[in-house]
């Protein structure tokens, strides 16, 4: 699977459509296939999708996406909402990239001082 077919699978999961998801980035249809097709998505717009569909970025990219709803029923029976779920595992991985790039930060500087 692509990236386009992966955020069309999270679109019908969360019953939106591609149309839909081209207005909310101010685009036409043919503007964002166009910009799929040309690998031409820049960062901030795929992370502006990431957000809307209440996604990490880095879950459009995994084949397969799989059914980010099927553990709903699950979830509630713990007593948890899967939105506040999703919503700190962003944050999570969030963090630990920030982690790493400090770390490669403080790699670069001990190598410059030694």
């Amino acid at each position: 699977m692509d990236l386009k077919e992966n955020i069309i699978q999270v679109l019908k999961q969360q019953k939106h459509t591609y149309g839909e998801l081209a207005k909310y980035l101010n685009l036409s249809t043919s503007e964002l296939d166009k910009a799929f097709a040309t690998n031409s998505l820049d960062v901030r717009t795929l992370e502006t999708i990431a957000k809307e569909l209440k996604l990490p970025l880095y879950r459009l990219f995994r084949d397969p996406i799989g059914n980010i709803t099927q553990s709903t029923e699950y979830y509630k029976e713990l007593g948890f909402n899967l939105e506040d779920i999703i919503k700190l595992k962003t944050k999570l991985d969030i963090a630990l990239q920030e982690i790493e790039f400090l770390k490669k930060e403080l790699e670069n500087e001990r190598a410059k001082n030694s």
